[in-house]
């Protein structure tokens, strides 16, 4: 019974859709009808076959001439049925329209790089003259408008012919068309690729910015990745036309050979590998520089050069390193071993080529003489007591050192040292003085760390400097190259200004020549009241 049921809706609809083909059929006769206007039917189609409605038969692309543009895939121009007359597939508008019944509001249209057909055609039969215009009245048309929207048609461009699959829909009167049967053109179109091509210098100077240019083809609207590995491209960047290029700066260069990729959403993708020049790394001199006749030592790396040697030169002329054969990196203690011949008070410069690639270093020649340092530059005194019951305080204690240069340590000069400014403002007179102690110093550990030893040798030199007047010399036998440092400290027996911070300024100079330097110190200076506490 369900069978019967079934077979009896499937044949009411086939009588009813008749029906209103056979009276909108008759109202076209009655206005006229139609005829397969040779007009239409010009030469130069390269849309061809059949197409299939259970309701009006066949559709003729072979009597008509439809045709696509190949660059923007838009249809044009005509297919015939027998029932209907002429179908323009630019779906055009009537007079009183103002758009297509609903997206999209277009002519048939296909994509050539996913073969999908969209839009819509007309029956030029609804119209009351040709096929442009106004309407037909609603006695006439039948209750049908003549629109027929592609459904879900394809073209499949591979084959050749490309062949047409899929439905098309036009209601009432023709209902489902088949498009298979259909073709285009005798040979595969030629389908716009999307593609992507990345260009950029093949190398680089490093640390340099650089662009790359992407040339983007048929990705109109497309967005592109560049994978987080490095980061160069604005992923969110959609791209505005069907052919365009756009440059991205790389700021800051890069420092080693990189590879640059690019993955567009619709699947082109491309790499490209941006080397970097040949460059030095590293080129330096140790110390960076020196008392005159004192040496340094040279030390260099190349980066992207691959074999060969290096050649130095020097101004003023330094036979030690004015040769070749250098390897393209130096970094042992005694490989670029050099003594500086420049005079005191000018720069040595040493120069070194590597492959076609130089780099040159400039080393400062001091005069002969020494420094001051310390092992620390901050100091504390807390002074005990008020008014006239002071009890004096002590600073902590700096560790103080001379460090000579070879010609000075050979001049066998001592340094004297004095406080070049007092830190106190408004002297308070006697009761202070500034001390020093020699001590000696040990590496233990074997580390290059020196501390003070535990126990020092009896008779090491000592003095004092009261209320900033005075001096201490330091005799070569205790300079830092033997081990050996000065403590410094304040002590005093009368109130300083308290929560203050002061410089001192310790001079040091060569006995019987020029050589001199200067070493600051701060010293933070706190009473202490018994009776009120810290003030």
């Amino acid at each position: 019974m369900e069978q019967f049921n079934n077979s009896l809706l499937h044949a009411t609809k086939i009588i009813l859709a008749s029906l209103a083909l056979a009276l909108f059929v008759a109202a076209l006769a009655s206005l006229g009808g139609f005829s397969a206007d040779s007009a239409r039917a010009a030469a130069g189609d390269d849309v061809n076959g059949y197409a299939w409605s259970d309701n009006i038969g066949w559709i003729s692309f072979d009597d008509g001439n439809v045709n696509i543009d190949e660059t923007t895939g838009a249809f044009s121009g005509y297919a015939w049925s027998d029932n209907i007359g002429w179908i323009d597939f630019t779906g055009p508008l009537a007079a009183s329209e103002s758009s297509r019944p609903e997206s999209p509001d277009t002519g048939v249209v296909v994509d050539f790089t996913d073969g999908a057909v969209t839009g819509w055609t007309r029956a030029c039969s609804v119209f009351q003259t040709g096929c442009s215009g106004s309407l037909k009245s609603a006695t006439a048309l039948g209750g049908w408008d003549g629109w027929i929207k592609m459904h879900n048609v394809t073209l499949d461009t591979v084959a050749s012919p490309n062949t047409f699959s899929g439905f098309a829909w036009g209601d009432v009167v023709p209902g489902w068309i088949d498009m298979d049967g259909v073709t285009y053109g005798g040979t595969s179109v030629v389908v716009p690729v999307p593609s992507v091509t990345l260009s950029a210098p093949a190398n680089v100077t490093q640390g340099t910015s650089f662009n790359i240019a992407a040339t983007l083809t048929n990705l109109d609207g497309k967005t592109c990745t560049d994978g987080g590995s490095p980061e160069w491209w604005d992923d969110s960047f959609a791209i505005p036309d069907d052919s365009e290029q756009v440059s991205r700066t790389i700021s800051g260069g890069i420092t080693t050979e990189t590879t640059y990729n690019l993955t567009c959403d619709s699947g082109p993708t491309d790499s490209i590998i941006v080397g970097v020049d040949p460059f030095f790394s590293k080129f330096e001199a140790t110390p960076p520089s020196v008392f005159a006749g004192d040496g340094t030592v040279l030390s260099w790396e190349t980066q992207n050069i691959d074999s060969g040697t290096c050649t130095g030169s020097s101004t003023p002329i330094d036979s030690s390193w004015n040769n070749g054969g250098k390897p393209l990196s130096c970094t042992a203690s005694n490989c670029g071993q050099v003594t500086p011949v420049a005079s005191a008070g000018t720069n040595q410069t040493y120069t070194l080529v590597c492959q076609g690639v130089s780099k040159s270093i400039s080393v400062p020649v001091k005069y002969s003489g020494f420094w001051l340092g310390a092992d620390s530059n901050e100091m504390d005194i807390t002074i005990i007591g008020e008014g006239t019951t002071i009890t004096g305080g002590v600073s902590d204690k700096a560790l103080l050192a001379v460090h000579p240069d070879l010609t000075f340590v050979a001049s066998g000069r001592s340094v004297v040292l004095s406080i070049y400014s007092d830190p106190f403002s408004g002297d308070p007179g006697s009761g202070y003085g500034y001390k020093f102690q020699i001590v000696e110093m040990s590496d233990d550990d074997s580390d290059g760390i020196y501390t003070k030893k535990a126990i020092q040798p009896a008779g090491l030199p000592a003095g004092s400097i009261p209320s900033g007047v005075g001096t201490f010399t330091i005799n070569p036998a205790y300079f830092w190259n033997h081990s050996y440092g000065i403590e410094f400290w304040l002590e005093s027996t009368v109130e300083l200004p308290a929560r203050t911070r002061n410089k001192i300024t310790i001079k040091g100079i060569a006995s019987g020549g020029t050589a001199t330097d200067f070493l600051d110190l701060f010293l933070d200076s706190r009473a202490f009241n018994p009776k009120y506490k810290e003030i």
